[in-house]
């Protein structure tokens, strides 16, 4: 049987859905007392990306990109929700961190802590091994680095894969957001707080996409 599949049109303002989380919390960042665990983590995942961002280590071939959507957003910024798979390696119940690392492929280089978009997160590996994040980010062209690593785990395993993105400008106001073909739409009860939503990046208001 040929299963159903929603276009979900969203023209819902975005705005806020990410605010806060685009750079590193400061005490990650600089912290008077020596490296704390979320420290040395950040680190460990900062240096992956760096290795494959000056082509010192090939990006993880069990790590693949699998798609993006656009959305039309307030101000000059534009969310982007995105999903990655993971190799069987990384599929586990552990929780591991994901890093995520925005750089421009026009701009000057810039130091760390600057980069238009940098944050790490806490996640759960889902069953399937298909990992959704978003970041917020003005139109032009990046390069976008996600590492993953378990936590608990010895030796440290870090997946990286490395995508190129072009985000368009929305100037016009006839200019809508992508479409996304969804296997299912939910409504829910409410918007999800700050903190779920990182988790459900395909949620907008009270209505959950399932592409």
């Amino acid at each position: 049987m040929r299963q159903r599949r929603h276009t979900a049109i969203i023209w819902l303002t975005v705005a806020g859905l990410l605010a806060g989380t685009h750079h590193l919390n400061a005490a990650q960042e600089r912290s008077p007392a020596g490296p704390s665990a979320g420290e040395q983590e950040a680190t460990l995942l900062a240096a992956a990306i760096d290795a494959v961002a000056t082509v010192k280590q090939s990006a993880d071939s069990a790590l693949s990109w699998l798609g993006h959507h656009f959305i039309r957003s307030q101000g000059d910024s534009v969310y982007i929700p995105f999903t990655i798979a993971l190799g069987r390696r990384q599929q586990s119940s552990n929780p591991a961190s994901v890093y995520i690392r925005a750089v421009s492929r026009s701009a000057p280089p810039v130091p760390p802590g600057k980069y238009p978009w940098e944050t790490l997160q806490p996640v759960e590996i889902p069953a399937d091994g298909l990992l959704s994040r978003a970041i917020a980010l003005a139109p032009g062209s990046y390069d976008i680095f996600v590492a993953v690593k378990e936590k608990g785990v010895t030796p440290a395993k870090v997946g990286v894969v490395r995508h190129e993105l072009t985000v368009p400008p929305f100037a016009s106001e006839l200019t809508t957001s992508s479409i996304i073909l969804a296997r299912a739409l939910e409504q829910l009860p409410s918007p999800l707080s700050p903190e779920k939503q990182q988790d459900n990046p395909y949620v907008f208001g009270p209505l959950k996409v399932t592409p």
